[in-house]
């Protein structure tokens, strides 16, 4: 019976945690004119989305267009920002300046009090090249244009409710950066809410947000009727090197929330990114949120913008529990209650001691070890041979992958109970570790954080499994473990601690009515129960949790998760005790592990298919060197027809060293020579106090998408001017520095800087332009393939070297 228990906890744990996951159903066309219809964005996707349209392109001038037209037909003031020209410094990318002209879209829903400040829906309308972007960002703004028609068929507004479409933030936050520095408008903002998406589906989280933005919490928890936000999430997004167009607002102190959905990976920045490929049911989840969000916070006198941080979650998408960082510490005390009134009472029944609580806590920690190993070794199956192309193909097979990983989580879980109390099980387990450990060096050459962890898994297995376990001792030992582990989170990261305590709690309570109705029997009918019951509640937060986190890192780490399962071991302890107790368990066990691996190899490395991502490139470049035509793929591997287009014209693919400031080889052939115009490319210097001032000047051939500048210098350079205007632009002499610049100027731009002694510099400038040029043959794409970032465009390149 406590076996079947498990079993039938685990499965009502993982059904409740895949229905939290699940976005709602779309609306149709005809829904109530008060109400969000996934059905009535979609008209506003297919139009934008038709295709790729990243700032610079010819195409963008239609999307933009197409917004100013739906502003108008939705009786909005419209405000056309003029053409900004901001400039950028990426967090990760060293010595490098993103520049471009921007031109937002925007305008004003019309409020009753508009001297109160006013909200702002925020989405960018451009995407990245060779992706229609039906996700990222289509879907922000078709969601923010039903989002005002319902905010308008429900009457009139307090607050004046302002949209912006940026373009740029593709390439750099550029146009939300250039609004918040530069327009009047933004001195009106009290709240900005920023739609965004990363995959074509999957729930909508709400997963940033602003400093002390307690207010905004509980209005999104009183006006949303499924929620979906928990604070660790935005914890760990603060701390993360990623930004959207809302960071540019927070960094300037106004507070804002962030929303995207978060799935279907393989349509993100990819052409996958198509309408049909897009979740209806993801769309719709975006604009009740926010729809909802906005109409409560709208007519509010406060807008609660500036409370304390809460600790907060919700619960299967279905409610939402809010409370102060203070009531953590309640919390913690009746965890504390919980874990000694069970350390007394297992001891009045001897039902464990000291000595069994400190083996147990060892047990929880060996399977903490077991399963970062076990899933760090998935991680190298998949990724060990990981590139992009891979990591696509895998992506496609997403759901292979995370049943796999889930799987060997589980299966490594019931493997380490299977040596409890198993004669010799430590010798085994040591041999696991040393196959483990030497097979997470079988994919990518040496891995120090797969060896180290089979050494240690290794070390801990005598201590562990030599000795006879007590069942309460490891119980009480794990509950001990995660009660450290809880304080630590309670007093270092408060807004994290939930993540422990509401399972904590649950699985405490119920080993303390075990010990209390049946003196810690877990054959006792209620004992076993109640212990499934609360078990089965904790697990499944647990689980919603874990698949969320997952959708976030786990295709590139999954050992995220690995510290997870020994908290779902607590809240499932009883029934995992039995159901691995049977004497061919530990063969059962390695069953599913082997079979799990199976499904992490396949998603892997399983045959591409039209219905998975196939991407491919090959682009043009002539230059810069006088003469030099190349045919060029920056992908890993060539493919049928990148191998075609690289040998079109009889060269040979080589993987050199090819292009200025790029750090890795790229595959490139000699190509035919083509009538491709270059950019210019000139310089100047004259003396100033305290040495030469540079001045560099590009003017681009074509109207090209971007312009892409390298130089090295011989010395150290400072002092860099854009167009006149400051531009933190960092520079090390005999190391390229990089400088992009998205849809310059026909007139060109200058760049200059100052040297303090005499040097020289080797300058080189890339022009990229949509296409081929005429007269190059290239060979017709079969169906199934992506084009990928760079791939069918035109690199024309200049080079300079200039002393002073």
């Amino acid at each position: 019976m406590r076996s079947i228990s498990f079993f039938a906890a685990l499965v009502v744990a993982l059904a409740l945690a895949a229905f939290a996951m699940r976005p709602p159903s779309p609306l149709p066309a005809d829904a109530p004119e008060t109400v969000f219809s996934a059905d009535r964005a979609m008209r506003d996707v297919e139009t934008i989305a038709a295709h790729a349209h990243p700032i610079g392109s010819a195409d963008i001038a239609r999307v933009r267009d197409h917004l100013v037209n739906r502003l108008i037909e939705l009786g909005l003031v419209v405000t056309l920002h003029g053409e900004g020209r901001p400039v950028f410094v990426p967090r990760r990318v060293a010595r490098t300046l993103v520049a471009g002209r921007v031109r937002n879209v925007g305008g004003i829903l019309k409020g009753t009090s508009p001297e109160l400040p006013a909200i702002l829906l925020m989405s960018h309308y451009d995407t990245v090249p060779n992706s229609p972007g039906a996700a990222d960002d289509t879907a922000g703004v078709a969601a923010t244009l039903e989002i005002l028609r319902a905010l308008k068929a429900a009457g009139p507004l307090k607050r004046d409710v302002i949209v912006l479409f940026t373009e740029g933030e593709e390439a750099g936050l550029l146009g939300s950066r250039d609004f918040f520095d530069t327009s009047p408008l933004a001195s009106r903002i009290g709240l900005v809410l920023n739609l965004e998406a990363r995959g074509g589906g999957g729930r909508t989280f709400m997963f940033e947000t602003s400093d002390d933005a307690g207010g905004l919490i509980s209005a999104l928890g009183s006006a949303v009727a499924r929620p979906s936000a928990n604070s660790l999430m935005s914890f760990v997004y603060h701390r993360m090197p990623n930004g959207t167009d809302l960071s540019n607002a927070i960094e300037r102190g106004i507070p804002g929330m962030n929303f995207a959905f978060i799935g279907d990976e393989v349509a993100y920045h990819t052409a996958y990114a198509t309408p049909a490929h897009l979740d209806r049911g993801s769309l719709q989840h975006m604009g009740d949120q926010v729809l909802a969000l906005t109409q409560t916070l709208a007519n509010a006198g406060d807008l609660r913008a500036r409370r304390p941080d809460l600790v907060y979650s919700d619960i299967f998408g279905l409610g939402f529990i809010a409370y102060p960082f203070w009531a953590g510490w309640i919390l913690l005390a009746a965890t504390a209650g919980l874990l000694g009134y069970a350390a007394v009472k297992a001891r009045a029944f001897r039902l464990a001691d000291f000595a069994g609580v400190a083996q147990g806590a060892g047990v929880f920690v060996f399977l903490l070890l077991a399963e970062a190993l076990t899933l760090r070794l998935a991680g190298q199956i998949a990724g060990g041979m990981f590139d992009v192309q891979a990591k696509y193909a895998m992506l496609a097979r997403h759901p292979f992958f995370f049943a796999g990983c889930v799987g060997v989580a589980l299966a490594t879980a019931l493997l380490v109970f299977a040596c409890l109390n198993r004669a010799r099980s430590w010798i085994a387990a040591v041999a696991f570790a040393a196959l483990a450990g030497i097979a997470c060096n079988l994919f990518a050459g040496f891995d120090p954080l797969g060896t180290g962890l089979a050494v240690a898994l290794a070390v801990f297995a005598w201590p562990v499994l030599a000795r006879f376990v007590q069942p309460w001792g490891v119980w009480i030992g794990g509950f001990a473990l995660l009660f450290a582990a809880a304080l630590a989170l309670q007093i270092f990261a408060p807004a994290t601690s939930f993540f422990i305590l509401w399972p904590f709690l649950l699985a405490g309570l119920a080993a303390a009515l075990v010990l209390f109705f049946a003196k810690g029997d877990f054959d006792d009918r209620r004992a076993l129960a109640v212990a499934g019951v609360l078990g089965a509640l904790a697990a499944a937060l647990i689980a919603q949790w874990g698949a969320m986190i997952f959708l976030g890192v786990g295709s590139q780490l999954p050992a995220v998760i690995a510290g997870l399962t020994p908290l779902a071991a607590l809240a499932l302890f009883p029934g995992l005790l039995s159901a691995t107790g049977f004497r061919r368990a530990p063969v059962a066990a390695l069953a599913l592990l082997a079979a799990s691996f199976a499904l992490v190899g396949w998603a892997a490395f399983g045959p591409a298919g039209a219905d998975h991502p196939r991407l491919t490139q090959a682009f043009y470049m002539a230059g810069p060197e006088p003469g030099r035509f190349a045919r060029v793929s920056t992908l890993p591997r060539l493919d049928a027809w990148s191998e075609a287009a690289l040998t079109a014209d009889g060269g040979k693919p080589e993987r050199t060293l090819l292009l200025p400031g790029y750090p890795q080889p790229v595959w490139n052939a000699p190509a035919q020579a083509a009538a491709v115009a270059r950019p210019a490319l000139s310089a100047t210097a004259m003396k100033v106090e305290g040495g030469t001032r540079v001045t560099l000047r590009i003017v681009p051939a074509a109207r090209p998408r971007e312009l892409r500048f390298v130089m090295k210098s011989s010395v150290p350079i400072s002092g860099f001017a854009l167009d006149g205007r400051p531009a933190p632009l960092l520079s090390e002499p005999g190391k390229w520095s990089q400088f992009l610049y998205a849809a310059p100027p026909a007139e060109g731009i200058t760049l200059s800087f100052t040297a303090t002694e005499k040097g020289a510099a080797e300058l080189r400038v890339f022009e990229v332009r949509d296409g081929w040029p005429a007269g190059i043959a290239v060979p017709p794409k079969p169906p199934g393939l992506a084009p990928f970032q760079m791939s069918d465009t035109t690199f024309a390149a200049s080079a300079l070297d200039y002393g002073w």
